[in-house]
C-alpha cells in the first residue's frame, strides 16, 4: 500500500468512527481502532524506507496549498480530514462520556433513596416523601 492509500484509508476509517461515536456504537468505534493502528504500522513501515530529505514525515507534512498532482498537498489535505475528523470523534466521546456520568450520578441519587425507604421499612415505621 502506497503512503496516500493509508492516508486515505485512515480518513475513511476516521469518518467511520464518527459515525459509530454518533450512533452508539462502541464496539465498532473500538474495532476501527484496532484498524487504524495497523494503518500507522504500515505509515510507519513506509516511513522508514523513505530517502531521507525528500519526503517530509509523517505527521509533520505542512499544509500548502492544493496543486493537482502534487502529492505533498494531497497528504497535507488528507493529514488535515483525518485530524479535524478526529477532534469531532474526541468532542463527541467527551460528550457522551458527560452524560454517562451525569446519569451515574443520577442512579446512585435513586440508591440513596431506596435505601433510606429501606431503613424506614425495617424499623417498622412509615415511608413518608418530603419535598423541601
Amino acid at each position: 500500500m502506497k503512503r496516500l492509500e493509508i492516508l486515505q484509508a485512515m480518513r475513511d476509517l476516521a469518518e467511520q468512527q464518527r459515525h459509530a461515536l454518533e450512533s452508539d456504537d462502541l464496539d465498532e468505534f473500538l474495532r476501527l481502532l484496532g484498524e487504524r493502528e495497523e494503518m500507522l504500522v504500515a505509515l510507519e513501515a513506509l516511513q522508514d524506507n523513505w530517502a531521507s530529505g525528500k519526503v517530509v514525515p509523517f505527521p509533520l507534512a505542512r499544509a500548502r496549498r492544493m496543486v493537482p498532482g502534487d502529492p505533498q498537498a494531497a497528504v497535507a489535505a488528507l493529514l488535515q480530514d483525518v485530524f479535524a475528523l478526529d477532534r469531532a470523534s474526541e468532542l463527541l466521546l467527551a460528550q457522551k462520556m458527560n452524560e454517562v456520568e451525569a446519569a451515574l450520578g443520577e442512579v446512585a441519587r435513586g440508591q440513596r433513596a431506596m435505601r433510606g425507604y429501606r431503613g424506614a421499612a425495617r424499623r417498622g415505621g412509615q415511608v413518608v416523601d418530603r419535598v423541601g
